[in-house]
């Protein structure tokens, strides 16, 4: 008898308007996080992030060849001054000097490296953006 009652009754539903909307503005923000704006801004992103891509191994190789290498000169010129050691403090002196000129060529060796991989997608993303501007 109470399965009977409760067909014969139907649903019971209560609405609140707060709720609903707390719920939606929820849902929207959570959808906007994952859905691009514009074509453009996201083909634009990616020509950006594909250039710091290219450039970014290059630099960090660099500036840490080249930080090591004042780094390593500095503890020479430290040697010769205040240990009065001068050979060994000259040595160590060349040798940072050497890390700090190997520094540009091998920015330079691994930014070719990295136009090389990431060069035709990025000409490719650009030569797009710029036909759509027009």
């Amino acid at each position: 008898m109470d399965q009977k009652q409760k067909t014969e009754e139907g649903f019971s539903y209560t609405y609140s308007a707060k709720e609903n909307q707390a719920f939606r503005r929820e849902v929207e923000e959570i959808q906007a996080r994952y859905e691009t704006k514009h074509p453009d801004e996201d083909a634009l992103e990616q020509l950006r992030r594909l250039d710091r891509k290219a450039k970014g191994a290059s630099t960090a190789v660099s500036l840490t060849l080249g930080i090591v290498g004042i780094l390593v000169f500095g503890t020479g010129m430290s040697i010769c001054l205040v240990g009065n050691q001068y050979l060994p403090g000259v040595l160590v002196g060349i040798l940072g000097i050497l890390l700090m000129g190997a520094a540009y060529p091998a920015k330079r060796i691994l930014e070719k490296k990295g136009k090389e991989k990431y060069g035709p997608k990025i000409l490719e993303l650009s030569r797009d953006l710029l036909e759509n501007k027009r």
